[in-house]
């Protein structure tokens, strides 16, 4: 059965190690659009694929995972000053195949990421959540948030407040983890180029 813009909060807790957000990163004024990004990536077991859309500034993103397993998300990419940064959220056609009961209890969560290149490999990085949450432990009015089970932290400000946050990460050691490489996947039409 079919989902609308939703995302089990757990599940979101342990993608990739990152840290929720119940708001988006991007304004309207921070939404940019990059050519750049459309196209087939191979991050270990997963390949991630971009479709662009520029009209919509927007990016639908399906991350085919082992077992022929598949998550789609929407993606966009969010400008502040010279940094940017990629917000993913479940995508209006996600898919969840439990029960009525488990819908119930779903939270909607955009997931932040650093983007440190574009080409030739695109390189991400995500906040590192047990950095987050010692800044946060010592600087609880940085940025509005909660803790929740097991000391997670769970971003609940407005995405103005959420991008002075992550520009400030930048200059703080360890908030954001290792970034990883994504290597573009060459297909038959691009290999014969």
């Amino acid at each position: 059965m079919k989902i609308r813009n939703y995302l089990i909060l757990t599940t979101a807790l342990v993608i990739a190690g990152c840290v929720p957000s119940l708001h988006p990163l991007w304004t309207k004024d921070t939404l940019v659009y990059d050519g750049a990004i459309k196209g087939s990536y191979q991050q270990d077991d997963n390949v991630w694929e971009f479709v662009g859309d520029p009209a919509k500034k927007s990016y639908a993103l399906t991350i085919h995972e082992k077992d022929d397993k598949v998550s789609r998300l929407t993606a966009n990419l969010v400008a502040v000053g010279d940094a940017r940064f990629l917000d993913l959220y479940p995508s209006d056609d996600a898919e969840l195949g439990d029960g009525d009961w488990l819908k119930f209890h779903l939270v909607p969560a955009h997931l932040f990421f650093r983007v440190d290149q574009t080409q030739p490999n695109l390189v991400l990085a995500a906040m590192n959540p047990d950095a987050i949450e010692k800044l946060l432990k010592d600087n609880p009015e940085m940025v509005k948030h909660e803790i929740v089970e097991d000391d997670r932290v769970v971003l609940t400000d407005s995405p103005e407040k959420l991008q002075t946050f992550v520009v400030a990460g930048l200059k703080i050691e360890g908030f954001f983890g290792k970034p990883q490489e994504l290597k573009p996947v060459k297909t038959d039409a691009s290999a014969a180029q």
